[in-house]
This record gives C-alpha cells, sequence and structure tokens, in this order.
C-alpha cells in the first residue's frame, strides 16, 4: 500500500469541485432571479435550482469525506498489519496500574483492551466498563467493536 497516494485520484478531486462549482452557481442565480420576483409562483422554479446548488455541494461533500474516511482506515489497517508483537523494545510494554481488562490513559477518549495495540507504549490503568463510562469515554473502534460483533452473534 502506497501511504502517500491521495484520497481520491485527481480526476474525482475535479470532479468534485466542479460539481461544487456548478452548486454554488446554481445557487447564487436561483437566489438572484428568485429576489427578482413577487409572485411566490414565479420564485418557485429558481428556487428549486437553488435547492438542486445546495444537493450538488453536499453530494460532493459527502463524496470526499467518505472517500477520505475510507482512505484513514485503510492505512489504519495497514498499520496494524504491520506492526507485530515483538516489535516493541521492553520500555514500550503496556503497563495496566489497577484491575480490569479494559484500559485507558488519561486524556483518552476511548477505551481499549489490555492487548490492543493502540495502547502500546501509553501509561494506562484498568478499569471496569462503568467507570470508563461514567468518565466520558467510548469503546476502542478497533479491539472492541471485532468484540462487540462476537458478542452480539451469541444466541
Amino acid at each position: 500500500m502506497n501511504v502517500t497516494s491521495p484520497v481520491l485520484p485527481a480526476r474525482g478531486v475535479r470532479f468534485c469541485f466542479a460539481l461544487v462549482t456548478l452548486g454554488w452557481v446554481a445557487m447564487v442565480v436561483g437566489w438572484y432571479e428568485a429576489a427578482g420576483r413577487v409572485r411566490v409562483e414565479d420564485q418557485l422554479s429558481w428556487t428549486v435550482l437553488s435547492v438542486g446548488g445546495v444537493s450538488a455541494v453536499a453530494l460532493a461533500t459527502v463524496t470526499l469525506v467518505l472517500a477520505a474516511r475510507g482512505r484513514v482506515e485503510e492505512r489504519l489497517r495497514f498499520l496494524l498489519a504491520s506492526m507485530e508483537e515483538d516489535d516493541y523494545p521492553a520500555s514500550w510494554t503496556v503497563t495496566v496500574e489497577g484491575i480490569g481488562t479494559l484500559v485507558a490513559a488519561e486524556g483518552m477518549a476511548r477505551y481499549h483492551l489490555a492487548s490492543c495495540r493502540l495502547t502500546h507504549g501509553k501509561p494506562v490503568r484498568g478499569m471496569d466498563r462503568l467507570a470508563h463510562e461514567a468518565a466520558g469515554r467510548r469503546p476502542c473502534g478497533v479491539c472492541l467493536r471485532a468484540t462487540s460483533a462476537a458478542t452480539a452473534a451469541r444466541p
């Protein structure tokens, strides 16, 4: 995997920017033309043009965000696959203070399993799920997503 490759190919980016530009032009023209009409019936078709412009901008934005999210997930999978348990020096091992298999460090927004690779080298503390949730943390999307999916699949 080439981690420096762009989120979207140049053709896709040009298409999204053209769609955004077209959407903004449609919104401005629709607003300008509707503002010059007195009757609502005359404004309606220009309003539809403006709504179409908003839809075009929204479509391009969602396309770019979803493509970027996909690239981030792809890079995370690549990073986690390239890391092996033996790649860490002894000083980078997870130090768990306290009991429990769910861990987090001070300032973390998510809690993890003690074996999660995202906690390697961090001074994490073990607590139960309720204590983590009381602290405002959410479950990790990497290590706890697979666990919760397996738990939900059990009869």
